[in-house]
């Protein structure tokens, strides 16, 4: 997958933009996720994004798919997260990290679930 890593001063993070489409997997059916989507890796301070690993290639996909998931709403809230986690353990992420990512959303993303549902 080719991203374009870059800080956005208006938010004061680090963010990146898919420079093609990617494939991805929703429940059964597959979705692309446009070129030129933008995403903040793991949704959490950029400064953090290594104890989630949020820019390796391992698991940047997964969170893409989560973030165009939510903006999309593909499926339930509650669904899209469940398929994060599991795609973060069957991508060999530690467990605990895989949980603790996954907890972190279901308590604090309803936000920005709701603000993507208005808009």
């Amino acid at each position: 997958m080719k991203i374009d890593l870059y800080y956005d001063d208006k938010e004061k993070t680090t963010k990146f933009k898919t420079l093609e489409e990617v494939p991805a997997v929703y429940g059964k059916e597959l979705h692309f996720i446009p070129s030129g989507t933008i995403s903040d890796g793991c949704s959490v301070p950029s400064w953090a994004w290594f104890i989630c690993e949020a820019l390796s290639g391992k698991y940047l996909k997964i969170f893409l798919k989560h973030d165009e998931g939510y903006r999309q709403h593909l499926m339930t809230r509650a669904e899209i997260d469940k398929e994060m986690l599991d795609d973060l353990l069957a991508e060999g992420m530690c467990p605990i990290k895989s949980y603790i990512i996954y907890f972190c959303v279901r308590l604090f993303g309803q936000p920005h679930w709701d603000r993507t549902k208005q808009s």
